[in-house]
């Protein structure tokens, strides 16, 4: 035995280590599922209802409606934007609000203004 490998008189052999291997690879497989489910997820509109209540509100805005739609960082959300549109069904709404990142890194308005094409002005825009 070389003098660089000399172990103590009764140490024992160490084995291979797969403990770290069979630990990384389930986390791994994991997170890649966890990252695919949110990418499908992100694919599709989602609606909800708040209702909100503010003192001494003037009686023409009791029962205001406001759609709210929040950062779609240019993507398209079905062709034309029909899953948002699927998602809104046959919602009334007095205005919408447009808030957050609307268009894309590189500066893509396509998505956001087919949207406000599919919404068809039936109500006010704030952007």
């Amino acid at each position: 035995m070389s003098p660089g490998r000399r172990r103590g008189l009764f140490a024992q052999r160490r084995g291979r280590r797969w403990g770290c291997l069979a630990l990384l690879l389930p986390l791994a497989a994991a997170a890649a599922l966890l990252l695919s489910l949110n990418g499908l997820s992100n694919r599709y509109a989602r609606l909800e209802t708040r209702r909100v209540t503010f003192v001494d509100l003037p009686r023409a805005l009791e029962r205001f409606r406001i759609l709210h739609i929040s950062d779609l960082h240019a993507a398209s959300i079905g062709n034309a934007q029909e899953n948002v549109l699927r998602a809104l069904g046959r919602e009334e709404y007095d205005a919408v609000v447009l808030s957050g990142d609307m268009v894309g890194r590189g500066g893509s308005d396509k998505p956001l203004m087919d949207l406000l094409r599919a919404l068809g002005g039936k109500a006010p825009v704030f952007f």
